[in-house]
């Protein structure tokens, strides 16, 4: 890999992030030191955050990340209302619609705990990851 210096590495990672769509209305601080990028900030989330680590990853001379970026929710919703978005999703997503009535959800203190019966390890994957990227969930 090629030297770079860190302020064209910061630079590069502020245009990556900054021209994603996912991540375009973040506010995302950045700095780097010997070419590990250091993310902060608050995003309302869990995708947000791995979304720009892995943006900023993958930024030429980047050596690696370090993600201290905050999931804070801008809707606070009861968990009770947290269960019912997801279980909502469960329903609409093509991997998990033929299973979501068998998929049992509980959110307590913004932590999501699924249980139930899948066909198959992708609907596993997939209705759990629609429970992390849930605004307001913390943990999965």
């Amino acid at each position: 890999m090629d030297y770079r210096e860190d302020a064209s590495i910061a630079k590069d990672v502020v245009f990556n992030i900054q021209s994603d769509a996912n991540l375009a209305d973040t506010g995302i601080d950045i700095t780097v030191n010997k070419a590990i990028v250091i993310l902060s900030g608050k995003v309302n989330t869990n995708h947000k955050k791995f979304h720009a680590q892995d943006v900023a990853m993958k930024t030429r001379g980047v050596k690696g990340v370090i993600n201290e970026i905050e999931v804070i929710s801008e809707n606070e919703r009861t968990d009770g209302v947290l269960a019912g978005l997801i279980k909502k999703r469960l329903k609409m997503d093509w991997a998990t619609i033929d299973v979501a009535d068998n998929i049992e959800v509980e959110v307590t203190g913004h932590v999501a705990v699924l249980s139930g019966t899948v066909q198959k390890w992708s609907q596993r994957r997939e209705a759990v990851g629609l429970a992390f990227n849930t605004e307001g969930i913390q943990k999965a």
